[in-house]
């Protein structure tokens, strides 16, 4: 799927990106997910460490090992979290941004996100308009061990293609019928 992308073999857009609206796309996508993430780490870290000191108040010597099983997990959920949004962050910092938008699948800034095959499924394509940029917005779900796992896509639309992210946009809502 990648060769083909790469090779520009059913590719709807190509965009690439000047480095003012790479970096503004970055910023606030970086600013995003780690909100997010800190969200769900408060919310996960909560009910583990409940659930560590239940167990411990009604068991103190086995209690104690789950408490300190789920602090060790609060630990590494932390790093997860951490670490995920820092390396995209990177990752966006360190190359200059390109997409490829195709039937099947994104390739943006050399992360390839597939929505064929296996279960998967693009839920949704959005149009948003935003202070200082406007953003192309993928919903795809991908079937994994504890059942379906959705994902979002954003792709920064590029000053002066606005008309073609519309058709884009056009395309898939076609599509999905």
């Amino acid at each position: 799927m990648l060769n083909s992308i790469l090779n520009d073999k059913g590719v709807l857009a190509h965009w690439k990106y000047n480095p003012d609206e790479w970096k503004t796309y970055t910023e606030k996508e970086y600013k995003e997910e780690k909100a997010m993430k800190k969200g769900l780490f408060f919310m996960i870290s909560g009910i583990a460490l409940l659930a560590g000191i239940i167990f411990f108040l009604v068991d103190h010597k086995g209690g104690i090992w789950v408490l300190l099983a789920m602090v060790i997990l609060v630990g590494i959920i932390a790093f997860t979290a951490w670490f995920t949004s820092w390396y995209n962050y990177r990752q966006n910092k360190k190359y200059l941004g390109e997409t490829y938008i195709t039937e099947n699948a994104i390739y943006i800034n050399r992360q390839l996100h597939m929505w064929r095959g296996l279960g998967a499924r693009l839920d949704s394509v959005n149009l948003t308009a935003g202070k200082s940029q406007r953003l192309l917005r993928f919903v795809y779900s991908a079937p994994t061990r504890t059942g379906m796992q959705e994902y979002q896509v954003n792709v920064p639309v590029p000053t002066g293609r606005e008309g073609e992210a519309e058709k884009i946009l056009k395309h898939f809502q076609d599509a999905a019928g």
